[in-house]
């Protein structure tokens, strides 16, 4: 059996000179089994030299199926090259979702393909090409998703991101969006909450208006994320404007709470200033009475020298001796 051939069943040696990164020496690709070699996490196959791309052509090929019917076939040593997820490999078929779009998978087998012969080294002529519609790019990349083959078109899903942020898609991209909701439930949400409810939320951002809605009425998968939204953002502003006359109000509360309390500590203070003015004119008068009652006093005799307790206290505080004798 030449090195270039393979009949089902059978088994194939890759050369001792491979550079296949899941290649042990002597390498053997064995036949359809549920064992599978090591991952393709951290290969890519645009990293290997020609020959070494050309030698996964060489095999078995299996078929990748669309529920029970095929709908396209890939060399075996070229998919265990570029899936991260080989254990979709049984019994020589892939089986996919019923709902999978064959299209994509066909795309993005073909170039799988066409690349491993590609004469260029150069990444650049490795890479797929991403001047697609926004329906093969949805397609393509829903199908790499799949397969496990998400690194050879993450520039492809990089494109449609920044699109449909951007730009308002056309009706035929918008049904291209419907269709693969599913698969790309990123995309899809970033369609509607970062550009379609922007645009109608914003007078004149969407030409005919009219038309466009009319369009979402017929478009239930579309329209019922879209007015969610639109009524979370009502919700959302009218709930914000809640908070904001809340805390506007209760701002207002404390500034006459706090002028209230200054008011009544003004008139705190006041009234005890006025207090202790009282009590030293008080003070004052009566000490005046008992500095004349005792200057009065020190000259009488008898009983009418007596001194009252608080003229005792006077005559000490302001003296600093004993009371006279008899007082």
């Amino acid at each position: 059996m030449s090195s270039n051939s393979l009949q089902a069943g059978s088994a194939t040696f890759i050369p001792r000179q491979s550079k296949l990164a899941f290649a042990f020496y002597p390498a053997e690709v064995p036949p359809p089994t549920n064992t599978f070699p090591s991952s393709a996490n951290d290969v890519d196959v645009r990293m290997f030299t020609l020959g070494d791309r050309q030698m996964l052509a060489t095999g078995q090929r299996i078929f990748i199926c669309k529920g029970n019917d095929p709908v396209s076939e890939i060399p075996r040593p070229l998919f265990l090259a570029t899936s991260t997820n080989p254990s979709l490999l049984v019994n020589g078929r892939v089986n996919l979702p019923q709902n999978t779009d064959a299209h994509g998978v066909r795309l993005l087998v073909d170039y799988l393909i066409a690349m491993i012969f590609e004469p260029s080294e150069a990444i650049e002529d490795l890479r797929m090409s991403n001047r697609r519609s926004l329906y093969d790019m949805l397609s393509v990349t829903a199908a790499a998703d799949l397969l496990g083959m998400k690194k050879y078109t993450d520039h492809l899903y990089r494109k449609c991101e920044a699109y449909i942020r951007r730009d308002l898609p056309a009706y035929e991209e918008l049904d291209a969006m419907v269709r693969f909701a599913s698969n790309h439930t990123r995309l899809f949400h970033l369609l509607v909450t970062e550009n379609l409810v922007p645009r109608m939320l914003t007078p004149g951002s969407i030409q005919d208006i009219s038309d466009f809605n009319k369009y979402l009425s017929k478009t239930p998968v579309l329209n019922e994320p879209i007015q969610a939204a639109i009524t979370k953002h009502y919700e959302y502003t009218e709930n914000r404007a809640r908070v904001q006359q809340q805390r506007q109000e209760n701002y207002q509360a404390r500034k006459r709470e706090e002028q209230a309390q200054l008011q009544e500590q003004s008139a705190t203070a006041q009234n005890q200033e006025r207090d202790e003015k009282a009590a030293k004119d008080k003070k004052k008068a009566e000490d005046a009475e008992d500095e004349k009652s005792i200057q009065e006093k020190v000259k009488q005799s008898g009983d009418k020298r007596r001194f009252t307790a608080r003229e005792k206290a006077h005559w000490r505080r302001t003296r600093g001796t004993k009371l006279p004798k008899g007082c």
